[in-house]
């Protein structure tokens, strides 16, 4: 296979993203945002976006929501994580689940698309389609010199940051993820933890300024390449080297899985990590990379307290992961 094939499989790229930053021309950016011009924004934005979507999109004030609500938000990286607490701000979002505008986050706006890997080109269309429509109600600060101006210096520029999330449990059990982490920063690439998903991790690019928006995501994209096609070498490596031992490590992870009672967070993550790699080895049948992805979203904690409507104690989380595990791997077969 290819490097470009290796990006195009949904086991090992596991989603794109495109967000780029924007603030508004006439007010003061980061902790100089007083709480009244903040709500106001939010409402500008909110008529904004209206405009641009024929009034399909709707803002949901975050301050309106239970910390869990929050929680879950982040998970489904529906909002960054900075906007896990920061009030007054905001989601709006209509029909497109993949288009979103986060306010008064780290900038002013944020116009996120997200979706599968390899597609950073048709989510910078669509982000920069809403982007363009925004503009008729809204002035975005500029500098002719500098681009486009934000709180954050790493965005000056096109306001672009452009991510891939990578599935990589050889590199990372083996420790050669330290060394692919720098080499990625030497390009101008940061590799980050993904919350929530042991042994992946987010490639993003590391400035804007200087470069266009093209240029980034073709940095991106190249890095990654070259980071799946590294992890896939470490696989054929194990396999060739130690003939059975995956194959064993991965079905017992299902085994396991399949019959747990009990399940705590880090478990069910390293859990599902495991279901991925023999899904994307052919070892295990029958598991689509949606379906792996869902399952690993509903065993995280602010979902499971959700999904019961009420907070739960240690043991009934667990006792709640457990059931998920059960509930998905009790319809898959136990022989390969």
């Amino acid at each position: 296979m290819t490097q470009h094939t290796w990006l195009n499989d949904p086991y090992l790229a596991l989603g794109a993203q495109v967000r780029l930053r924007r603030n508004v021309d006439d007010l003061p950016f980061g902790p100089r945002l007083q709480e009244a011009q903040a709500l106001g924004l939010l409402h500008r934005a909110e008529d904004a976006a209206k405009r641009a979507s024929g009034a399909e999109m709707v803002l949901v004030p975050l301050q309106d929501l239970s910390p869990d609500c929050r929680q879950a938000l982040v998970a489904q990286g529906l909002i960054s994580r900075d906007m896990e607490r920061k009030n007054p701000c905001g989601l709006i979002w209509g029909r497109d689940k993949g288009l979103e505008l986060l306010v008064n986050g780290e900038e002013h706006l944020t116009i996120q698309a997200q979706g599968e890997a390899p597609g950073l080109e048709p989510l910078l269309k669509k982000a920069m389609a809403l982007e363009t429509l925004l503009e008729e109600s809204l002035d975005f600060s500029y500098d002719e010199e500098w681009g486009y101006l934000t709180q954050d210096p790493q965005h000056i520029g096109t306001g672009l940051q452009a991510s891939v999330v990578l599935h990589l449990p050889l590199l990372t059990r083996t420790g050669q993820i330290k060394n692919v982490a720098a080499a990625a920063r030497r390009v101008g690439i940061k590799m980050e933890n993904t919350p929530g998903r042991k042994e992946s991790y987010r490639l993003l690019n590391q400035a804007t300024l200087g470069m266009d928006e093209e240029s980034i995501i073709h940095r991106v994209n190249e890095a990654a390449q070259e980071i799946l096609s590294r992890e896939m070498a470490w696989r054929q490596a194990f396999r060739r080297q130690h003939p059975g031992v995956m194959e064993d490590r991965v079905w017992r992870a299902m085994g396991i899985a399949r019959c747990a009672r009990r399940m705590d967070w880090e478990e069910g993550q390293l859990a599902v990590s495991q279901l991925r790699l023999g899904a994307s080895q052919d070892i295990l049948p029958g598991f689509s990379p949606g379906e792996l992805m869902r399952l690993g979203e509903e065993i995280h904690p602010a979902l499971l307290t959700l999904g019961a409507g009420r907070s739960l104690s240690p043991q009934e989380e667990e006792e709640a992961r457990a059931r998920c595990f059960r509930r998905v791997l009790s319809q898959k077969p136990l022989e390969d």
